[in-house]
């Protein structure tokens, strides 16, 4: 049975807290715990996860303690629910299971307690929780959009071409005025021809350019690997290797407990002061140590239709931050863009080292 709800309006200030817990022990233990601290109070109680869910829904708190092993839903169950129901409402899972803690906050927890870890500890998170300490799961699209850098058109170019077609039917009409009319279809006819291959010429010399720009920027990140590049340095080399609208570097902190952006290109409209473990394809990445691709909102900045996240490990295996490339359009990368990836990920590294010395 639901818990009725305890509600002290006099309290607003403080921040609202839902306990969602099987135990009815456990719920009492934990509503005088919060009671002890001011800025923090109990707005209601669950035995359940469908009844927490249901009594968020109604109270809409602040912060919701949720115990993971419960019959029916579990809390990793009901995380993704609460996340979307609930966007603006911090999650700490509080369980006897501290293993869960990345597949945890890859699905939305501000953080993981272990109900063996003492009263002192999950009372200092919580209110860390409350000042925004830990990190949050954050929707790129809300604090970062690509930067509208779209070639332009040269002025000077438009009017050289302008200048040569004006010159060029001044020509045709001087050779058609003194020529007869089948030596003036010839001489056009010839000169239609050669600018045909002229253009052509022109065309595909355009069509490789991008192909050499290519191999040069291959071999720029190459050679950034063990040469001591800093971070915008290396984020800049990756997105000309990697063709991408724009492209991130996040490093983890040392205490592992968020991650922040240390560089980025392309970005426009950022908030720096954001940590982003929470980001579902962020943290699978570096849980995984594996490149992952992703399309989903969540992961992306705004006006970007897909990305890719890359881990960066240490030489000891220590996870050390994050690469993220993100493109207009939906972008499927191959064999040679993995490796790319993974080689930027190797010069970052210490870029990254660097930045914690």
């Amino acid at each position: 049975m639901m818990t009725e709800a305890l509600d002290r309006p006099e309290l607003d200030i403080a921040s609202r807290l839902l306990i969602v817990d099987d135990s009815a022990a456990v719920r009492e233990g934990l509503r005088a715990l919060i009671a002890t601290d001011r800025s923090l109070r109990t707005v209601g109680e669950a035995a359940s996860g469908e009844e927490g869910l249901q009594l968020a829904r109604t109270l809409s708190p602040d912060i919701i303690l949720l115990d993971n092993e419960m019959p029916g839903m579990n809390g990793i169950e009901l995380l993704p629910a609460f996340r979307h129901e609930l966007p603006g409402t911090r999650i700490v899972m509080f369980t006897l299971s501290p293993a869960i803690g990345d597949e945890a906050r890859s699905l939305g927890a501000s953080a993981v307690v272990s109900k063996d870890g003492g009263d002192a500890t999950l009372l200092e998170t919580l209110r860390q929780v409350r000042r925004g300490e830990r990190s949050t799961t954050v929707r790129l699209a809300t604090v970062a959009r690509l930067r509208r850098d779209r070639p332009r058109v040269s002025a000077l170019s438009v009017v050289v071409v302008i200048a040569a077609l004006g010159i060029y039917a001044i020509v045709l009409s001087a050779l058609a005025a003194v020529l007869s009319s089948r030596e003036t279809i010839l001489v056009v006819f010839g000169t239609v021809l050669g600018a045909l291959v002229i253009a052509m010429i022109v065309a595909g010399t355009g069509a490789l350019r991008p192909l050499n720009a290519r191999g040069h920027a291959d071999e720029a990140l190459g050679n950034a690997v063990g040469a001591g590049a800093g971070a915008d340095e290396v984020v800049r080399l990756i997105r000309s290797a990697l063709a991408c609208d724009a492209a991130m570097l996040f490093a983890l902190s040392s205490a592992g407990r968020g991650i922040h952006v240390v560089s980025t290109v392309g970005i426009t409209d950022f908030d720096a002061e954001r940590t982003f473990l929470g980001l579902p394809a962020l943290a699978r990445s570096m849980r995984e140590t594996r490149i992952v691709e992703t399309t989903s909102d969540d992961d992306l900045v705004a006006d970007s239709r897909s990305a890719a996240f890359a881990p960066i490990i240490s030489s000891a295996g220590t996870p050390l931050g994050v690469i993220a490339v993100f493109y207009r359009r939906t972008m499927v990368l191959t064999h040679p863009d993995h490796r790319r990836l993974r080689t930027a990920a190797i010069a970052a590294e210490a870029a990254i080292e660097g930045l914690a010395g």
